[in-house]
């Protein structure tokens, strides 16, 4: 019986051992299982986040990557091809400018042109009598010709003594010759036609240069060639005329002459003739006539195009400026044609022959 009883205890015993271990094991397999489920969840939800995220930070990457790309080689050559596209954008800017330049015409210049006019006219009327020439210029060479006309010679002269420099100027033959000696200019073109210088009187009783000494006699200032010329006639200060340069155009001294301000007017030959009541007491010898100069600053290809420019002038229907200026026709220019003209100066100027 107590046989029987132990072994029923041994063997409940045992059972409840076994019982207890299969409920050990099967607790351990569910939360085996349990966290292995949690596992593949976390996994499950956090796949889908690296995946975002790694699209916004690299937005090309998956795909490349799909194809068997190395994302960071991939990435480099994108941002090589950006480049490439930002240098195909500068050329293609490149090449719009350059196309822009291709399409203006090949005269086309860049910059404003300055054009100097000796000041034989009065500052209002300057303006009209040399602005057919400056719009002619700047419509030939597509820019703009900025016109200067000087209120006077003395002030014409004190800023060509002071080195002002304009792209072109025109002017006679002693100041074209300076700016050629002295300012290294280079005449292009020339007034076909010379030019001489007359004494006029109304007078009868004045009939030689000499019945002129002590009178006071109207000529533009100095160094204007009507000027220069009075000077190499009366070449000794103590036997001259009084010289009065108070008139601002030739136009000006002979209203001054016929008002009896002045006994004699110095008039260019040209226009003298259009007075038949004047007395002609005293002729110059000729001279080149006026010329227009290009500054050293202008390259050859521009003084190449200006020439061009200025000599198409001698066409009829171009008649009309230089007819303004009181020109027939005009012909290229040799600097050796003006030599020695500058040399007049000197009588009349301390300074600017350093």
């Amino acid at each position: 019986m107590l046989t029987f009883y132990t072994r029923c205890s041994c063997t409940r015993h045992l059972s409840g051992n076994i019982v207890l271990l299969l409920l050990l094991a099967s607790w351990f397999a569910a939360f085996g299982l349990a966290a292995q489920n949690s596992a593949n969840q976390s996994s499950e939800n956090q796949q889908p986040l690296t995946a975002a995220a790694t699209s916004t930070l690299e937005p090309d990457s998956n795909e490349p990557a799909a194809a068997g790309g190395n994302p960071a080689q991939t990435n480099a050559a994108e941002t090589g091809a950006v480049a490439v596209d930002a240098a195909d954008t500068q050329d293609n800017s490149s090449d719009s400018l350059t196309n822009a330049d291709d399409a203006e015409p090949e005269t086309a210049v860049s910059t404003t042109l300055t054009l100097v006019a000796q000041p034989i006219f009065p500052q209002y009327l300057a303006a009209s009598v040399y602005a057919p020439l400056a719009d002619y210029l700047a419509q030939g060479l597509r820019t703009e010709i900025k016109l200067v006309t000087p209120k006077n010679f003395q002030a014409h002269w004190a800023a060509i003594k002071a080195g002002v420099q304009h792209d072109l100027a025109i002017e006679e033959a002693p100041l074209t010759d300076y700016r050629i000696r002295y300012r290294h200019y280079l005449p292009l073109v020339r007034d076909r036609a010379k030019q001489s210088y007359t004494l006029a009187v109304l007078d009868n009783q004045l009939t030689d240069k000499s019945d002129l000494v002590g009178l006071s006699v109207a000529s533009l200032a100095a160094p204007s060639s009507a000027y220069l010329f009075m000077i190499r006639w009366y070449d000794n200060p103590l036997s001259q005329p009084q010289i009065i340069s108070t008139a601002t155009s030739y136009a000006e001294a002979v209203q001054q002459l016929w008002a009896g301000e002045f006994a004699g007017v110095v008039l260019p030959s040209e226009l003298a003739t259009d007075y038949p009541q004047f007395n002609f007491i005293a002729t110059s010898e000729s001279m080149p006539g006026l010329a227009i100069s290009a500054s050293p600053s202008l390259d050859a290809e521009l003084r190449e195009r200006v020439t061009e420019l200025l000599l198409q002038l001698n066409d009829e229907k171009n008649f009309a400026i230089l007819d303004e200026l009181n020109i027939e026709a005009l012909d290229a220019a040799d600097p050796a044609q003006y030599q020695g003209y500058a040399e007049w100066i000197r009588a009349v100027s301390y300074s600017g022959f350093d």
